[in-house]
């Protein structure tokens, strides 16, 4: 499991603003159970992401959308980053192989590691 992974489920989070031009299927219960704790969430999406949630997990987004704190966004065009942006945490990862990650706190932290042959960034400060 990666650092960055482990940090944003651990973290408190009150707003989140995230883009997506893939899919996990961790993403869907991760982002209602943000939204069911009270987040203000808004997340743009690429058009093959939404067609795959709307299909797989139809219940998740109907519930998600009801929630009055979350807003979606659904993009035709390609998008070749993939981000999140939440009061303490920053994650932007990007079709070059680099992925940059700054979370909050009272420590500083430079971490590189291998992706699929690019580079992980981690800044903890």
């Amino acid at each position: 499991m990666s650092l960055t992974r482990i940090s944003f489920e651990n973290i408190l989070i009150q707003e989140s603003h995230g883009i997506s031009p893939i899919f996990h299927s961790s993403y869907p219960p991760l982002f209602l159970h943000l939204a069911h704790s009270g987040a203000d969430i808004s997340l743009l999406l690429a058009g093959e992401v939404y067609d795959r949630l709307k299909n797989e997990y139809k219940d998740t987004l109907d519930e998600f959308l009801r929630i009055p704190t979350t807003r979606l966004y659904v993009s035709r065009e390609q998008i070749k980053l993939a981000s999140v942006v939440t009061d303490n945490y920053f994650n932007m990862s990007l079709f070059s192989g680099m992925e940059i990650t700054i979370l909050s706190g009272t420590s500083l932290a430079l971490i590189l590691l291998p992706i699929n042959g690019g580079r992980k960034c981690s800044i903890i400060s």
